[in-house]
């Protein structure tokens, strides 16, 4: 029974700093911000990815949102969210061990008020 124990706590070590070393992945930073419509509020569920790799987030209820382990270098960062258009942030340059901030602004996708869609229901 101990050595199952202490089979059981080297496992368990070894899981915790297996998540430590991901978690701070060396050579990588941090991007985050917020993310708001045109009058302010927060949009909260809208997605921010890194083009070209599926690194990303989601906002929260408050609108913001971290995106970790980014690789140093150059980005370019998109942020969309249904019924809102798409914003673009060019040439970010992510340091190693820092962060950045972007703020991303979503503009409302006006949906035309005289197009209906009618569903018929016929019973076999």
């Amino acid at each position: 029974m101990k050595a199952f124990l202490k089979i059981l706590l080297v496992i368990i070590a070894a899981a915790i700093a297996g998540q430590i070393l991901l978690a701070a992945a060396p050579g990588t930073g941090k991007i985050m911000g917020h993310i708001c419509d045109n009058e302010g509020l927060p949009v909260p569920g809208a997605t921010v990815v890194i083009e070209g790799t599926s690194i990303g987030a989601s906002s929260n209820f408050d609108g913001s949102y971290v995106i970790l382990n980014v690789p140093q270098g150059v980005h370019t960062v998109i942020s969309y969210c249904i019924c809102y258009g798409k914003e673009t942030a060019r040439d970010l340059f992510v340091k190693a061990d820092s962060s950045i901030s972007i703020d991303f602004i979503l503009t409302p996708i006006i949906i035309r008020e005289d197009s209906a869609i009618v569903i018929e229901c016929v019973k076999p």
